[in-house]
């Protein structure tokens, strides 16, 4: 049976062609997002010793985080079914994403050795995450 005659003839420029769009995607996503994190380092005075350890610390708020964010969406599901007053729910659901977050980045900063994030930065990194996550289920919802 030859490549001509098959059913499932693949054009070798679409598997490569995939490959360099999934890189470009993950270059544009990943470049600001460590330049951002840097900065902000840079802003709160946060000491780090290599960008191994700033790259260490992204991958493990991303993966800590995602498993904290179920658990916050499951916690938000019941308390949707309960809170009927929409201003307390908004409230309830900021405060639980400032918890998440927290949570998330204290646990990420304890693993990452290389890092040293003081407490009230951490504080205010929540903070700041929890009132752009409100910012913009906000706008979605309005």
């Amino acid at each position: 049976m030859s490549c001509k005659n098959s059913k499932y003839k693949i054009n070798t420029a679409v598997i490569p062609g995939f490959g360099l769009l999934i890189l470009i995607a993950l270059i544009l996503f990943a470049f600001p997002l460590f330049f951002g994190v840097i900065g902000f380092f840079k802003l709160f005075g946060i000491t780090y010793e290599s960008n191994r350890s700033i790259f260490l610390l992204i991958l493990s708020v991303i993966l800590i985080g995602s498993f904290f964010e179920f658990i916050g969406k499951i916690l938000l599901a019941a308390a949707a079914v309960t809170v009927k007053n929409k201003a307390l729910y908004r409230l309830l659901k900021m405060i639980t994403d400032f918890i998440i977050s927290f949570i998330t980045l204290y646990i990420a900063d304890s693993i990452v050795s290389g890092i040293f994030i003081p407490q009230h930065v951490l504080i205010v990194a929540a903070a700041i995450l929890s009132l752009t996550e409100a910012v913009f289920d906000r706008k979605q919802t309005a």
